[in-house]
């Protein structure tokens, strides 16, 4: 996955929408669409780290971004960023020593 930029495009997924300031996090429902769409993007990266440590390494670049995500969110706009990171770092002692 990381060979075709797939990892990549999620992560302009995730950051694009807020970043450009057409959303808000303070803002965003469980309703709207953008919040599904991150939701599935966050369902896709964990797919993607499942069982392959190097896939897992690659996406760690982004973890400030993810804990940026985790940290806006609340019950109303729940994205999956925490369960992203907890499989992230689970166990990952070269991802937590970074």
């Amino acid at each position: 996955m990381r060979e075709l930029r797939v990892i990549e495009s999620c992560v302009e997924y995730l950051h694009v929408p807020f970043a450009c300031g057409a959303f808000n996090f303070e803002k965003i429902t469980q309703e709207q669409s953008i919040t599904k769409l991150i939701s599935l993007v966050y369902k896709l990266l964990m797919k993607i780290i499942e069982n392959y440590p190097n896939n897992e390494m690659y996406s760690s670049q982004w973890i400030s971004l993810f804990l940026e995500h985790v940290l806006k969110t609340n019950s109303k706009n729940q994205i999956g960023a925490d369960s992203f990171v907890t499989q992230l770092v689970d166990q990952n002692i070269k991802i937590l020593q970074e």
